[in-house]
């Protein structure tokens, strides 16, 4: 505990560095200490101290403590420096004011946010004085803070009263007070309700266009109007009309041409342009799109003409120079000194350059309206990235990279163009890009850029613009393919202007982007000089430029590689880098990131260019060595495994004996095991023969006492078995440990290929002399019913000639022996080698249930493959008349159908004619659907699409069923969706229709599929489902009576909702459109015509009254939706909404019959009530308050009162 006494006594000593002693020793100390009305009372009077020190750690001990005050001594706090107001004209803050901002500043909503309309009722009337606030800086300081702090608590009048004060004091006042009445009134429209906010900017536009003061009251009027949009642009969307009136009328394009005889009458009109032009750049990228959209081409047509508007100068601006003047520019050497330097046209620059600011923002929020950018305003912003002026070329190329990156192939206008049309395609895709195009457009000026770029743009004059132009240029590279054309002088241009050889990361990114699009060679000469800063990048002492410097040494080796470039003897300062990796390597106190990154490239140059033998031996010594190193193992397995299976050069043999040694042990690092297996993998397979068969006996010894944990890793050790086997001897005891393993892994992993076996068993048939050993030791496990098993012994007898085995199991099976043995061994061995026998036995055990079941599906899907011909006919039979085995028929041609679709079209026809006579039998519907899915999904042409989509129109209700059910696999398949988007968006638009269908069943599936294709593909499920929306909000998530029974179990009676599982899809397809598009700006601005209110209101009315299941689903997706756009939680009664909804759930008791499965249910439900309230407090309401973008007192102080009661404090924003 301190001693505050003496801290006192201190503080009140003559000597001041005594006082300033005990305030610096206070302000270390714990600030619950301080909170002592005496102490506080002297830290007050010592803001009067004479030391300006001592005044102030006076206030840094007030701003540390003042998060501590209890309530009664903040308000004594705040009423002694609120009465400290100076009494002379000043333009410089007191230190009463110095402090009282940052008390205020402290001020905790959480303890004291209902006494905060005490405190402005307190304080607000001594500063709504007009003389005073115009005099007197301490006033609108102040007031500003009294506003940003506790502006929630303002009334409607005192807002009114305020924002009248301010506007007056903004236009009267000299211009430092005037700025600050300019931001206090920013703050006010912040935490003002709609209508006050409504009320203050029609004030704002009264007050801007009164006669007088043409000048000052419009840069008045538009930097109000700029901070309105920058705070709550929605608020005022029914406004965006006025503001394009108002900046019109300050650009005042009617007189453009006129030039005022006065230049300081002439700058104020440039300044007002400027401010007009800022106000249209903020109306684009805060406004919503779809009511802006109407502002663009005009907003383009002043661009042009402003982007070369010059005054003073002596040519006419009014007529633009035509691409021919343009070029004919271009052909005469102008040199630097020709240029004018700008002096003495005023503030015209201001106005090109916000010009220019105003096309990027146009690019940046509507990126579909490139192709009127590029016809109105791409000459002049080209010619502006020559302006003399530097601050105007600079912004000039800045909105220049931004178009070029939209017009790329990738970029946002073709895939934006792509997502709005796909719904509406038909047929095959068509190509993206026709002459219409802004790429086709740009590939015709790809010749003018380059050229103005040379001339006139990239000169020692703009030096300083050398990352501007890197980034320029790489994405003009992405954008034209024939870029190489110029390349060279442009990276020359690039090179003079150098102050230095230094290396920034900007540069090796330019040149990873630049040499991964165009090869070496067009840079010319300059490429030289490109890969030695590339060398030097990489002995870097800062790593962070040293990793760039890899990253793009990897990138353009990968490319080279990929180019099938091998002779790069022509480029010496590839063996450089070379030689740059292995001392890096060597180095070990370098980076573990950038040696790993290294020895990946290093790597690359060893398996794909011709080195020098001596700088190949060191390299693979290097990979060898680096196994030692924990840090480098992991990319050194890698490294292995490329080098063993992807070399295109030769690699001494010697080198792969050496390294399989440490590979073997290291298996018995448990953090390696699967990589050091692959690396071991790719060596035997490539490589055994190289192998000592000492060493091979090692590798099968280290790998056969390595456990087969998972499938991977199962895989790769059996494949291991098998390359090794294939030249080496083996054993008998060793035989026979491989064939325990290999029946136990088959029994154990169900999802490995049985081949992956049958090539191991095989291999020690042929070198232990004889299949029958092998197979009866596999039949010895007593494992045969086991499919893989059984697959397994098909495989050895017949690739034994062991043909009598079939023969002898199908005699087994016609007498009943042994069922699942027999029909898994004969289906496999139909795999193999086609059988002609009787299909009954197979035929019968369909009417089975469990292991008899599968394997006789299995059985007769490999004898349909083996035999079409024969076997189809037979099958398709059994479905010509209802029976207990159709189902079991068609999950056996579903099986074959997914290894071939030969006889698909007969399949298809059977199908639905069987279909046609069914009753709704589930089992067999859902059967039918993957056999349809299958045949969609491989057909080339689109009929069977368009045949599939009629099925689902079908008025029987069982083929309806399967058509729906086949829709929702081929969805699932995903290869649609590439193969034919047009048909997808078809499917997609028909299932989603069929949500509304009368059926339960139909409705469930079709919303399943919905979800399936938004999730696989939402791009092309959007324009559906933005569709269908209003529609499921409207009718379909309301509990309907006619999917409601009671159910009587012994004396209790169960309300049975059978639709619950079909709402709570629904639900969950609102949560998957939610997930989709909250980290994706593109996917988000597709769904700008959803309207994310009404979602959530439908959530409020309904999902959160439902079954906790679905409420869980709703929580979550609130809080997506409100992440997404925070401002909805200050729409309509969503806040309200939300707490009223919240404290029902709270609120609801459990009555005392209730079963432990309730109480179990309520009590989860209430914990995640209270876990998303807080998420909501944290990530919506806590980040509003911050941002200070409040509604009004009401709102926020229903949420605190709310909070404070479900959270505890320490979980608070």
């Amino acid at each position: 505990m301190v001693n505050i006494a003496g801290f006192i006594d201190h503080l009140k000593n003559p000597d001041q560095d005594l006082r300033f002693m005990a305030l610096n020793d206070l302000s270390k100390g714990n600030p619950k200490d301080m909170n002592n009305q005496r102490l506080l009372s002297i830290l007050v009077d010592l803001l009067h101290d004479p030391s300006a020190d001592v005044q102030l750690k006076a206030v840094n001990c007030l701003e540390k403590v003042a998060p501590e005050l209890s309530s009664s001594n903040y308000h004594t706090l705040i009423q002694r420096l609120s009465s400290q107001l100076p009494t002379d004209v000043s333009i410089t803050s007191t230190i009463y004011t110095i402090a009282y901002h940052v008390v205020l500043d402290k001020f905790s909503l959480e303890e004291f946010g209902d006494q905060g309309k005490d405190l402005v009722n307190q304080l607000l009337p001594a500063l709504l004085n007009y003389s005073e606030i115009t005099t007197k800086i301490d006033y609108i300081e102040r007031l500003t803070d009294l506003i940003k702090n506790l502006g929630y608590a303002l009334e409607d009048a005192q807002i009114a009263r305020i924002a009248e004060i301010l506007v007056d004091v903004a236009l009267g006042a000299d211009k430092i007070i005037s700025n600050r009445s300019i931001s206090a009134l920013g703050y006010l429209v912040r935490c003002s309700n709609q209508n006050m906010k409504l009320d203050i900017f029609g004030l704002i536009l009264v007050k801007a266009t009164e006669p007088g003061s043409y000048c000052a009251k419009g840069r008045f009027g538009l930097e109000m109007v700029i901070r309105c949009l920058k705070t709550d642009a929605n608020s005022f969307a029914d406004n965006f009309d006025e503001i394009w009136e108002f900046s019109n009328l300050f650009l005042d394009l009617d007189n453009l041409s006129e030039v005022s005889d006065d230049f300081d009458a002439q700058q104020d009109l440039e300044e007002l342009r400027y401010d007009a032009l800022r106000c249209l750049t903020t109306l684009f990228s805060e406004g919503d799109r779809s009511k802006t959209a109407v502002y663009i081409l005009p907003s383009l047509e002043i661009c042009s003409r402003l982007l070369v508007y010059s005054p003073y100068s002596t040519e006419d601006d009014e007529d633009l120079e035509s691409e021919d003047d343009l070029e004919s520019d271009l052909d005469n050497d102008m040199t630097d000194d020709e240029f004018d330097d700008g002096e003495g046209e005023g503030l015209s620059w201001r106005v090109r350059k916000s010009a220019a600011a105003l096309v990027a923002a146009i690019v940046e929020v509507s990126p579909l309206e490139i192709p009127v950018v590029y016809q109105t305003t791409f000459e002049s912003l080209l010619k502006a990235t020559t302006d003399t002026n530097s601050a105007v070329s600079t912004e000039s190329i800045i909105a220049l990279t931004k178009l070029l990156k939209a017009t790329s192939k990738d970029g946002p206008y073709y895939s934006l163009r792509f997502y709005k049309t796909i719904g509406q395609r038909r047929g095959s895709d068509v190509s993206m890009i026709s002459t219409n195009d802004p790429l086709h457009f740009l590939l015709e000026k790809s010749r003018l850029i380059c050229e103005t770029l040379c001339s006139k743009v990239i000169t020692d004059k703009n030096s300083s613009k050398l990352d501007l132009f890197y980034q320029l240029i790489a994405t003009l590279s992405d954008c034209v393919d024939d870029l190489e054309d110029y390349l060279s002088d442009l990276l020359e241009k690039l090179e003079e202007i150098k102050k230095s050889d230094a290396v920034s990361t900007e540069l090796l990114r330019f040149y990873a982007s630049i040499f991964t699009k165009n090869s070496l060679k067009s840079a010319g000469p300059t490429v030289h000089k490109a890969l030695k800063h590339l060398v030097s990048s990489l002995s870097s002492f800062n790593n962070e430029l040293a990793m760039e410097g890899i990253s793009a040494v990897n990138r353009i080796i990968a490319t080279l590689v990929v180019r099938k470039t091998t002779d790069i003897s022509e480029y010496g300062e590839v063996v450089d880098m070379t030689r740059t990796f292995l001392t890096i390597l060597h180095n070990k106190n370098q980076s573990a990131e950038l040696r790993q990154a290294c020895l990946s490239t290093l790597v690359l140059v060893i398996t794909h260019f011709s080195l020098d033998e001596e700088i190949l031996k060191e390299a693979l010594s290097e990979v060898t060595e680096s196994l030692k190193y924990e840090m480098l193992v992991s990319t050194d397995l890698t490294c292995i495994r490329t080098i063993a299976s992807k070399s295109t050069q030769t690699i001494p043999p010697y080198w792969f004996e050496s390294i399989i040694c440490p590979l073997v042990d290291l298996l018995k690092d448990p953090n390696f095991i699967l990589p050091t297996l692959e690396a071991i993998l790719a060596v035997t397979k490539y490589h055994a023969d190289v192998l000592s068969s000492d060493i091979l006996n090692k590798v099968l010894l280290g790998v056969s006492q390595t456990d087969q944990d998972g499938d991977k890793q199962t895989i790769v050790i059996f494949n291991v078995y098998s390359f090794v086997l294939n030249v080496l001897p083996v054993q008998d005891e060793f035989a026979k440990e491989i064939l325990s393993q290999i029946v136990t892994s088959a029994c154990s992993h169900k999802d490995i290929d049985a081949d992956v076996y049958i090539r191991v068993a095989t291999e020690i048939a042929i070198k232990k002399g004889g299949h029958k050993e092998v197979f009866d030791y596999i039949v010895a496990s007593g494992k045969t019913a086991d499919q893989s098993v059984a697959k397994i012994l098909a495989g050895i007898a017949l690739h034994g000639g062991m043909n009598n085995t079939v023969s002898n199991a199908m005699e087994a099976l016609i007498n009943g022996e042994d069922l699942v043995s027999n029909i898994s061994f004969l289906g496999q061995a139909f795999c193999y080698a086609p059988v002609e026998c009787d299909i009954a036995p197979f035929l019968k055990a369909l009417q089975s249930k469990g292991d008899i079941y599968e394997a006789a599906t299995v059985a007769l899907a490999n004898l349909l493959i083996s035999n079409s011909a024969l076997y189809l006919p037979l099958l398709l039979q059994q479905l010509e008349k209802p029976s207990d085995i159709r189902a079991g028929v068609l999950n056996a041609l579903s099986r074959s159908l997914s290894k071939d679709l030969s006889a698909s079209g007969e399949v298809w026809k059977a199908i639905l004619l069987a279909e046609k006579q069914n009753s709704v039998d589930e089992s067999e519907c859902i059967a039918a659907a993957e056999c349809l899915a299958k045949i969609a999904a491989g057909a080339d042409d689109e009929f069977l699409v368009i045949d599939l989509s009629k099925i689902v129109d079908s008025e029987v209700i069982s083929l309806k069923y399967t058509g729906v059910y086949a829709v929702k696999f081929l969805l699932m398949d995903g290869t649609l969706f590439d193969k034919n988007r047009s048909a997808a968006c078809r499917l997609i638009e028909k299932v989603s229709n069929l949500i509304f269908d009368e059926s339960l069943m139909i409705k469930q599936v079709a919303v399943s599929a919905l979800i399936t294709a938004l999730h696989d593909s939402p791009v092309l499920t959007l324009p559906t489902l933005t569709k269908v929306i209003p529609q499921i909000i409207e009718t379909q998530l309301k509990p309907e009576k006619k999917f409601m029974k009671v159910v009587r179990i012994g004396p209790f009676k169960h309300n049975i909702d059978d639709g619950l599982s079909f709402r709570r899809s629904l639900y969950e397809l609102f949560h998957t459109l939610a997930e989709a598009v909250e980290n994706d700006s593109v996917l988000f601005a597709l769904t700008s015509s959803i309207n994310y209110f009404e979602i959530l209101e439908a959530f409020f009315k309904r999902g959160l009254k439902d079954d906790p299941s679905v409420v869980l689903l709703c929580l979550t997706t609130i809080l997506r939706i409100l992440t997404l756009n925070p401002a909805l939680i200050w729409e309509g009664n969503v806040l309200e909404s939300l707490i009223e909804t919240f404290n029902k759930r709270l609120g609801k008791k459990m009555g005392d019959g209730a079963s432990n499965q309730e109480i179990e249910k309520h009590e989860d439900i209430t914990n995640v009530v209270v876990k998303y309230s807080t998420l909501v407090d944290k990530e919506v309401i806590g980040s509003a308050f911050r941002e200070l973008k409040m509604v009004n007192a009401q709102k926020l102080a229903l949420w605190t009162e709310y909070i404070n009661a479900v959270s505890p404090k320490e979980h608070r924003f």
